[in-house]
């Protein structure tokens, strides 16, 4: 291009190249253009050519704009709020370009509301269209043959506020509306553009501009609906806004009588809805008129009453004065009482309720009964009819329930009240003169009754002075029986008849000697059975049987104890006598059972094939009685290689076994004659061991072998260095080791100041163990305490169980030892052993406990005399004996023998130490309420350790014994082992804030420390190897032979383990399969699986020893 428009630029299809030979041009523009064309052959020459073009302005298509030069797009809405607007048109040539010569504009309507008219003012290419209403309008602009369409929606705009009122009359802005009501309901409507009222009401805000002393308004808007509450009189400018229209009118509220407000003379107000109650004859009501703020009107109206509804045949009396009526009633009902003042109406709805005013007590012939005169009653009851009438005088059907008052009776005397309708019935409990008041509603009325005693039967009385029933049992030879005469009340009359005694019926070839004096008895018997006694006299018989019961009496198995060869038989009797002297001996009333062996009805006993220590029962009624026998090979002394020991051992193993106090004569004979040696120390072990034949029972037994054998208690003696004996020990050596073990001699250091020993003379026990005679000291063993009593609460023959009263002022004491920890089982915390169960153990206290200077105890006890026979002293000898029994290494604590030393622990730990098992732990975080609540309910011991800072009334750092769970208040009760301070009821929430754990154990399972004669303990030296399974046991190589052992599968469920191993002190002989120290110990309670445990061994030749 050469020249051309401006900003023209102009495109070739083709250019510098042969292609362009031919080639189209594409303008952007119209104008005048010059192209010029160059042809360049090979060898570089060139020819030159111009022409000229003229692109002319075509019309294409007309732009319509509006004054914010916005382009409307052709048939596509636009939306305008005002009343008119101006366009303007151009018209674009076909480069969409304004035309240079603009062509002539023609404005047409071609569409418009119904009954529209649109002015359309024309001035050359620009239009101003004027509307008269909203709707869609047409707009269009011609020019040659081009035209625009325009579509334009003229939206109603809000101009103006139209308020009116409920009548429909525009309230004005410029007078203010004066109303005579508390609310002004008015309509809000919008006015557009067009001053036309808008379809949709307009969304408006009210508030106040100018209002009385304390006024405000409550505006409320639905829709166009607007309605304002005011608070008092007075002048209120309102400011309605909606959008950016604001409008303000003036309300001025002015007093008008709004209704009738009606109360009593009281001023209790008279509602129309429901009716008041009224009680008396007459009523005074009143009125007030007040305006509609409910405030009384300065001028009141005049007002009439009248009756417009009354029960029938009453005809109430009104007494009119002023704004006050009083009513006259003459029967009870439903009255409707209407007043009318000032054009408004109020109807006051009354009831009259009948009121009991003056009541009448009748006899049962209905005759009236006299206060000053008394009612004589011959028997225990007297029945009173109460007839009551009301404040009219009428008699009242159904009376309000009727009470009693007894203002004066007999020393002891009462009487008692029972009604049925409006009859009372007054039952009293002895002779005597009553005044009792019966009352119904609010008014009393009193009668006085005079109650004869009168003699109506006879009854047996005890020593007691106590009546008797038909049947009585004794226990004993005689029984010392009264009789009497007695009242309609069962009281002594004061006047006794003579009574004859005789025995009616005796047991066969019985009789019953009578020693009678006046009217009392003492009868002996001769026999046991039932024996019928008759007194007589006059009228009166009366007969009582006395059943006298068998009470045996020196009753034991003999022999107690012995030893028996396997196969060989032995008799054993029931020797006892009843309270006659009578011999109970064998009989078929004796039922007999034994283990390791067999017994017959006789008694005759028959040992069986294995080895070991087994019992014999004698049950006659509910009672049972044992013997210790142990089936042996023989009983030998050829194992013992001191001569002297062998020949006191023949003298004092005359009755089959070795008591405590022989144990202590064979030690200390040993150093009679100088220093222990080596023959006398050998053989003195072989006694206390597992090995020997020799019967004794448990707790001697321990005690020797923790004497004689090495044990760190034996270290020191009183606070001084001692030592195992060893060949060559000294007299005192031995003297001080058997004082130590069986008499209780190496006390626990004490800890406190102005504390010392002293002989307490109390009791072991008074009565059974019980958590009441719990009382912590100052020593800090509440752990301690509170699984003990948790314990007694639950079992206390657990805690008896635990003691051996040796019967000369000293007691051995049993714990279970073992190696201690906690493990996970069945998903929970067990606490204890780590076996599972420990192995018993014994040490002996003396009677002497920790004092104060006054003489009371200081530790467990504190406060309680030491010296009273009414002091059970069983947790300080525990607490003494928990101390010593320490220094014996087996309760994981320091090894001392101090009482400091047990200071602070967990009470699972001593649950184990008490009972030989384990307990569970379950932290409270982690657990549930209902955990704790069947753990109590199921009759466990449970205790409890709070934090260190705790709230709910509890002790930081302390144990305490759970006792109980209330369903109904859903708390928890604790018991503080101090014996005091308990807290109150405690919710699951504050037992979580406030403790860290809870135990539970199970109380049960503890056999009596002195119970049998053991062959020796499931000591230290037992259970090389140890499984623990859940319901089978699989022995692989249990001993350590190279063997593998056979499988034995539960098929019940279990509820515990089981363990299993052998005593590692015996070798298993693989080629003879003898596992006679092979032990299994299961605990279930599904008995199939104790036929399974059977079954296994008799397969593996062994033999149940016990179930």
């Amino acid at each position: 291009m050469v020249s051309g428009p401006r900003d023209a630029n102009p495109v070739f299809s083709a250019n510098n190249s042969n292609a362009a030979a031919n080639t189209a041009v594409t303008f952007n523009r119209a104008g005048q253009y010059a192209f010029q064309v160059t042809v360049r052959d090979r060898g570089g020459l060139t020819a030159t050519s111009r022409v000229n073009v003229n692109v002319v302005q075509v019309l294409s298509d007309i732009r319509v704009t509006n004054p914010r030069g916005f382009s409307l797009t052709s048939n596509r809405p636009l939306t305008l709020s005002t009343t008119s607007e101006t366009f303007r048109a151009v018209g674009v040539d076909q480069f969409n370009l304004p035309m240079d010569r603009q062509p002539t504009i023609v404005w047409t309507n071609p569409i418009k509301p119904s009954g529209s008219v649109v002015s359309l003012n024309a001035t050359g290419s620009q239009v101003r269209a004027t509307f008269d209403r909203t709707g869609s309008f047409g707009l269009r602009a011609v020019a040659a043959n081009r035209s625009f369409n325009a579509v334009l929606n003229v939206v109603p705009s809000l101009t103006a506020l139209q308020i009116s009122n409920a009548s429909g009359d525009n309230i004005q802005t410029n007078a203010p509306l004066e109303i005579a009501t508390s609310r002004l309901n008015a309509l809000v409507r919008g006015i557009d553009q067009f001053g036309n009222v808008m379809s949709a009401p307009p969304s408006v805000t009210v508030t106040s501009t100018a209002t009385p002393l304390s006024g405000r308004i409550i505006p409320q808007i639905s829709g166009s609906n607007l309605s304002i509450a005011f608070n008092q009189l007075g002048l209120y400018n309102v400011r309605i806004n909606a959008q950016n229209v604001t409008q303000t009118i003036s309300v001025n509220v002015v007093s008008a009588l709004d209704g009738l407000h009606v109360s009593t003379a009281q001023n209790r107000p008279v509602v129309a809805s429901s009716p008041t109650t009224v009680t008396a004859v007459n009523q005074v009501l009143q009125v007030f008129a007040r305006n509609q703020f409910g405030t009384v009107l300065a001028q009141q109206p005049e007002f009439a009453w009248q009756t417009i509804l009354s029960p029938s045949g009453a005809e109430p009396i009104l007494n009119a004065s002023r704004n006050q009526v009083d009513i006259t009633f003459s029967q009870a009902g439903a009255y409707t009482i209407r007043v009318i003042g000032g054009g408004k109406t109020f109807d006051a709805r009354l009831l009259v309720t009948s009121t009991v005013t003056t009541i009448e007590l009748l006899n049962p012939d209905d005759s009236a009964i006299s206060s000053a005169t008394p009612i004589d009653v011959a028997t225990r009851t007297s029945r009173v009819a109460v007839r009551g009438y009301d404040q009219f005088g009428n008699a009242i059907a159904n009376l309000p329930a009727i009470t009693s008052v007894t203002s004066s009776a007999p020393t002891g005397g009462t009487a008692a009240l029972s009604t049925s309708g409006s009859n009372a019935t007054l039952t009293f409990n002895r002779a005597g003169t009553y005044t009792v008041g019966l009352r119904t509603g609010s008014v009393t009325s009193f009668a006085t009754f005079n109650v004869a005693q009168t003699v109506t039967r006879a009854v047996f009385t005890n020593s007691a002075n106590q009546n008797l029933g038909t049947l009585t049992t004794i226990n004993g030879t005689g029984v010392s029986l009264g009789v009497r005469a007695v009242d309609q009340f069962g009281l002594p009359m004061p006047m006794q008849p003579d009574f004859t005694w005789t025995t009616t019926t005796v047991p066969a070839d019985a009789q019953a000697l009578l020693a009678t004096t006046n009217n009392s008895s003492h009868i002996i018997f001769d026999r046991t059975g039932d024996y019928v006694i008759t007194a007589s006299a006059d009228t009166l018989s009366v007969n009582i049987t006395v059943r006298v019961a068998q009470n045996l009496s020196n009753v034991s198995v003999t022999p107690g104890g012995a030893n028996v060869a396997r196969g060989a038989a032995l008799e054993f009797r029931l020797s006892a006598v009843d309270q006659f002297g009578n011999n109970v001996g064998n009989n078929s009333s004796i039922a007999w059972s034994a283990t390791g062996g067999t017994i017959n009805s006789a008694g005759m006993f028959t040992a069986g094939t294995t080895l070991g220590n087994y019992r014999v029962t004698a049950r006659i009624g509910s009672a049972s009685y044992v013997a210790a026998v142990s089936v042996v090979a023989s009983a030998t002394n050829a194992n013992l290689q001191d001569p002297a020991i062998a020949a006191l051992l023949q003298t004092l193993y005359g009755d089959g076994e070795i008591s405590r106090a022989e144990m202590m004569q064979l030690i200390r004979s040993t150093v009679s004659n100088g220093n222990i040696s080596s023959a006398e120390l050998s053989d003195l072990r072989f006694l206390a061991s597992a090995q020997t034949n020799f019967q004794m029972p448990a707790h001697v037994r321990e005690l020797a072998r923790s004497l004689v054998t090495n044990n760190p208690a034996n270290l020191r003696y009183r606070g001084q260095a001692l030592g195992n004996l060893v060949a060559g020990s000294t007299a005192t050596h031995v003297n001080n080791l058997v004082d130590k073990w069986f008499l209780g001699t190496d006390e626990p250091t004490l800890v406190g100041s102005g504390i010392s020993y002293r002989n307490a003379t109390g009791s072991l026990f008074v009565g059974a163990p019980t958590i009441q005679q719990s009382r912590q000291g100052v020593l800090g063993d509440c752990y301690f305490i509170a699984s003990m009593i948790s314990i007694a609460a639950k079992n206390s023959s657990a805690i008896q169980n635990m003691f051996i009263d040796n019967g000369d002022d000293t007691f051995t004491v049993r714990f279970f030892g073992g190696a201690m920890g906690s493990f996970f089982q069945n998903g929970l915390i067990s606490s204890g052993f780590v076996s599972g169960t420990g192995v018993a153990s014994y040490v002996t206290v003396n009677r002497r406990l920790p004092t104060f200077s006054n003489g009371t105890l200081a530790y467990s006890g504190m406060g309680l005399s030491a010296t009273a026979s009414n002091t059970p002293l069983w947790i300080a000898l525990a607490e003494k004996a928990y101390a010593q029994w320490n220094e014996l290494g087996k309760s994981g604590r320091d090894g001392t023998n101090r009482y400091a030393s047990i200071e602070g622990g967990w009470m699972s730990n001593t649950n184990s130490q008490v009972l030989g098992h384990n307990s569970t732990n379950y932290p409270l975080s982690s657990s549930s309420k209902q955990t704790l609540i069947n753990s109590v309910n199921a009759g466990n011991a449970v205790t409890i350790g709070t934090n260190g800072s705790v709230g709910a009334g509890l002790i930081g750092g302390h144990a305490y014994v759970v006792t109980g769970y209330s369903a109904s208040t859903d708390r928890f009760t604790l018991f503080n082992p101090w014996g005091n301070t308990h807290p109150a009821p405690l919710t699951w929430q504050q037992l979580q804030a406030n403790c860290s754990m809870f135990v539970v154990t199970n109380p049960n399972g503890s056999v009596s420390g002195g119970a049998g004669i053991v062959r020796s303990a499931f000591s230290d030296d037992v259970m090389a190897a140890v499984g623990v399974v859940d319901s089978s046991v699989t022995f692989a190589n249990q001993t350590g032979d190279g063997d593998a052992e056979p499988t034995l599968q539960f098929t019940g469920p279990m509820t515990e383990y089981v363990f299993c191993g052998y005593d590692a002190t015996e070798q298993v002989n693989s080629s003879t399969q003898n596992r006679s120290d092979f032990i299994v110990i299961a605990a279930t309670t599904d008995s199939s699986n104790l036929s399974d445990l059977q079954s296994w061994l008799a397969l593996h030749e062994l033999s149940l020893l016990e179930s």
